[in-house]
């Protein structure tokens, strides 16, 4: 066999190889480069299949017969650029077939020379990677969408290397603590520069444990450089080696400020009297009871205020409800101010407020002198004149002085006794004797008067106690049971 007939038997299997493959292949002419480009000689069998062209429609056509209205035109250039410096390429492309459907290709262009080593065709092989895009967009917009959705759930991801002490943030990270990347050094200290002073060390417990445990779970507030504060819940793993070494943590950050404000303004609505913003009574009988606790505990005294405005009613009737809530919060303020800081004023209800001290004196005569400081510098604050504005409609400005004093009724209460109910009868029952003698006054319980240390426990008749309050005749003693029942079935 001659070299001619091998050559032959060559290329005929070169050409049966060609149309087999299921890859396009593609065969053009060196020239020209530029518009209309390199006229196509050759295509196989697979080109046929795949775009719907017989070899008769493209034969002395140029690939541009495949581009279409969404083929990327920097690819192009791209493409054309290479071309012209005789460089092999490699781009992905979208192309269209006969039918106008579009469809990805990964195209692979290289030159071929003849033996004087000038270029005379250009030989591509394009293969069908549709799917394979179709994926890597779908994940693309899922990836956009996930942090899309980071971000508006207030959450950010890091990742710190616990050997080289690297600290890695993702976008999110920064928008959470408003910090930009090229401010932000990378390293634990800068976390825990930002983490609100009154946490941070906290927080940096829970890390080191987490460190042994190999799981970081941790609340901590975060202070903004523009000095706003943000609430943050944080998890995280650890990542261990093979000799249980930690050597990295890898975990989110989430602002759950909005969160804790709702947490805290559905306590407020619970807790909290809607106008003064004082502990209600639901909040006051629960620090009521934890300072029974504390009191036989420490075996201390404790005591109650009652008060109960003089004149409201008159105000209130006179210049209007929004001039009575006015000296309610006015009057409240006063009373808080008159409070040390373990103490709680409470709004019991309408013009009507109650006091608790705790951790007074061991000694009765000394506790009982306590608790009538406080009380007499509460109805001397009470006592001065309100400048309460007037709310008329028509006029803004307008104010009118006025007084408005207190009755005072307090009582003592060691460890238990008496209990919650009988201890604020008789504090009750105090505060109307002081109203009975004309108001502005600060009346003790004539029942803790009686009592001391050892026998506080054994006043059990609340009637008899409000006899002795009451010192009056029959009817009067009917008046204080309706109240006693009227008190006993708000409490229970």
């Amino acid at each position: 066999m001659d070299d001619l007939q091998h050559n032959q038997i060559a290329l005929k299997l070169a050409l049966e190889v060609i149309n087999s493959s299921s890859d396009i292949i593609v065969i053009c002419e060196a020239s020209p480069i530029d518009k209309p480009g390199p006229r196509i000689v050759y295509v196989n069998e697979a080109f046929v299949r795949e775009t719907g062209y017989s070899v008769e429609e493209v034969i002395g056509k140029t690939p541009r017969i495949l581009h279409g209205p969404k083929t990327d035109q920097a690819t192009s250039k791209r493409i054309r650029a290479t071309l012209e410096k005789w460089q092999p390429i490699c781009e992905d492309v979208l192309n269209y077939k006969k039918n106008g459907e579009a469809f990805w290709q990964s195209l692979n262009i290289f030159p071929v020379a003849d033996e004087s080593g000038c270029f005379t065709h250009w030989v591509a092989i394009q293969r069908n990677i549709t799917e394979r895009k179709l994926a890597e967009l779908a994940n693309s917009k899922m990836q956009q969408s996930f942090e899309v959705a980071m971000q508006a759930g207030g959450i950010g991801i890091w990742e710190w290397d616990i050997v080289n002490d690297v600290l890695t943030w993702d976008h999110g990270m920064y928008q959470l603590y408003g910090i930009s990347e090229q401010n932000f050094p990378n390293v634990y200290d800068a976390w825990q520069a930002a983490v609100h002073p009154e946490d941070r060390l906290r927080a940096d417990e829970d890390i080191r444990n987490a460190i042994e445990i190999g799981v970081f779970n941790s609340e901590f507030r975060v202070v903004l450089p523009n000095q706003t504060i943000r609430d943050i819940c944080a998890h995280a793993i650890v990542i261990k080696d093979a000799l249980g070494v930690a050597k990295k943590m890898i975990g989110t950050n989430w602002d759950i400020s909005k969160i804790r404000a709702r947490q805290a303004n559905i306590e407020k609505i619970a807790f909290f009297d809607d106008l003064t913003s004082l502990p209600n009574q639901r909040l006051f009988m629960d620090r009521l009871s934890q300072a029974m606790l504390i009191s036989s505990r420490k075996k201390n005294y404790g005591a109650l205020i009652f008060i109960d405005l003089d004149k409201f009613k008159v105000i209130n009737d006179e210049y209007g409800h929004l001039a009575g809530d006015w000296l309610l919060v006015e009057a409240s303020k006063r009373i808080k101010k008159c409070l040390r800081q373990t103490d709680t004023a409470s709004r019991y209800g309408g013009d009507e407020f109650i006091v608790l001290l705790g951790d007074l004196s061991a000694n009765k005569d000394d506790a009982k002198m306590e608790l009538q400081k406080i009380a007499e510098n509460i109805r001397d604050s009470l006592s001065a004149l309100y400048s309460v504005p007037i709310f008329d409609g028509k006029t803004k400005g307008n104010f009118i002085r006025c007084g408005c004093s207190a009755s005072l009724g307090s009582s003592l209460f060691f460890g238990q006794q008496p209990d919650s109910i009988e201890l604020i009868y008789q504090a009750d029952a105090a505060m109307y004797e002081a109203k009975s003698k004309g108001g502005n006054r600060v009346k003790f319980s004539k029942s803790n008067l009686l009592m001391t240390t050892e026998d506080a426990g054994l006043v059990e008749d609340s009637l008899e106690a409000g006899k002795i309050l009451l010192n009056t005749s029959n009817n009067q003693l009917k008046l204080a049971e309706r109240r006693y029942q009227k008190l006993k079935n708000k409490l229970t």
